[in-house]
């Protein structure tokens, strides 16, 4: 869903995406002076923690599928719900509650920062100007 022509220029002499670099190194340098390092932490954990929350999730999903006992037996069947059910639904509630327990203002910040990436990809993919 980004701008293929601006991210995916790659300079001829060093074979790096340069103008990806200077973008992020902007937003870097924006992000550094005015905001608090903690915050910085905060929402950076927020998405790695929602991205295991949404992984975690994913695999009880799949493993839902998986769980079949009169194909696979007995004891197959027992691997695959510690696997894919006993394990997943563990790291989830470890997951949910550093999530629960962050601050309100990151969650806030972090769920609308998501919700505009939703809504932009939506845009751009009714508009056809979607990258697949």
């Amino acid at each position: 869903v980004i701008p293929n022509r601006f991210f995916s220029a790659v300079n001829q002499q060093f074979k790096t995406p340069h103008l990806n670099i200077i973008f992020i190194m902007v937003i870097e340098i924006v992000l550094g002076s005015y905001a608090n390092p903690d915050q910085l932490a905060e929402l950076i954990n927020y998405g790695a923690i929602s991205g295991f929350i949404m992984l975690n999730l994913s695999v009880i999903w799949f493993g839902f599928k998986r769980i079949n006992i009169l194909h696979v037996g007995l004891k197959n069947a027992m691997s695959t719900v510690l696997r894919y059910l006993i394990f997943p639904v563990i790291g989830l509630v470890i997951m949910l509650s550093i999530f629960v327990n962050m601050k309100s203002i990151t969650i806030i910040f972090g769920s609308l920062w998501g919700l505009t990436g939703v809504i932009y990809y939506r845009f751009r993919k009714n508009t056809g100007g979607c990258i697949e």
